[in-house]
C-alpha cells in the first residue's frame, strides 16, 4: 500500500441531526476499513508466497507477513490467505488506528463538507462507491419509488457495487459464503448514505485542490 495519504470530500447540505452525521461517519469508516483489510491480505498473500519457498522449500529466514501474524495473534500460520476469516467485524478490528479513515475537516452550512483521508488504493475505491451510491439516492428520490420492482431493481445495483467493490475477498481465497456475509455486512453501511443521498443532504464527493485550506475542524 503507497504511503501518501489522499484525500477524499464528501459534499453536504441540508439540515443534519447528531444522528445522521454519526451514521455518515460510522458508514463511511467501515466501507473504507473492510476494504483496506482485504488489502493488506492481498499484501500478505504475496508476501506468504514467499514465506512458503524460503521456510518450506529452503529451509531459509522468512517471517510470517505482518497483517496475517496479528490476525492469527501470532500463534499459527495457515496457507490460505483469508483462513480464520469469522467475520468483516473481526478482520476491520484488527486495523491499527493509522490504518483507518482520518477525518481532516469538517464544515457544516449550505453547503458543507467533511474531507477525510486514506492511504492506499482503497480511498479511490471508496471514492467511486460514494458516487455509485449517491446516484442511486438521487435517482429514488426523483422517482418516488412506489413499485416493488424499483426497489428490488435499486437493491440489486447496491449488492452489485457492493461485490465489485470486495472484489479482491476472492482473489485472497475468501469462499463464497465469507464473500456474501462481507458484502450484506457492507450494504447495510451503503443504506446508510444511499438515504442520506436520497434526502439530498449527501451531494457530491470530488478530491479537493490541496490549496483549499478555508475549513474549519470540528
Amino acid at each position: 500500500m503507497a504511503d501518501e495519504p489522499t484525500r477524499i470530500r464528501l459534499n453536504i447540505d441540508g439540515r443534519w441531526t447528531a444522528t445522521d452525521m454519526s451514521l455518515c461517519f460510522q458508514a463511511t469508516s467501515d466501507l473504507y476499513a473492510l476494504r483496506t483489510a482485504l488489502t493488506l491480505l492481498e499484501d500478505d498473500w504475496q508476501e506468504a508466497q514467499y514465506f512458503f519457498e524460503r521456510f518450506y522449500l529452503r529451509r531459509g529466514p522468512s517471517r510470517i507477513p505482518p497483517f496475517m501474524f496479528r490476525r492469527l495473534g501470532g500463534a499459527q500460520f495457515f496457507p490460505n490467505a483469508a483462513a480464520g476469516l469469522q467475520s468483516p467485524d473481526q478482520l476491520v478490528e484488527l486495523l491499527g488506528p493509522e490504518e483507518r479513515l482520518q477525518v481532516q475537516a469538517v464544515q457544516y452550512g449550505s453547503e458543507g463538507f467533511k474531507d477525510f483521508t486514506g492511504i492506499g488504493t482503497a480511498i479511490g475505491h471508496l471514492k467511486d462507491l460514494v458516487i455509485k451510491l449517491i446516484d442511486i439516492g438521487v435517482g429514488r428520490n426523483r422517482r418516488a419509488i412506489e413499485e416493488e420492482g424499483l426497489k428490488l431493481d435499486n437493491e440489486a445495483k447496491r449488492l452489485k457495487n457492493a461485490r465489485e467493490y470486495l472484489a479482491l475477498a476472492k482473489e485472497v481465497g475468501c469462499s463464497e459464503p465469507e464473500i456474501r456475509q462481507m458484502v450484506l455486512w457492507s450494504d447495510k453501511r451503503q443504506v446508510t448514505l444511499v438515504n442520506l443521498a436520497e434526502q439530498g443532504k449527501l451531494i457530491g464527493v470530488d478530491q479537493p485542490s490541496s490549496k483549499d485550506n478555508a475549513v474549519h475542524r470540528e
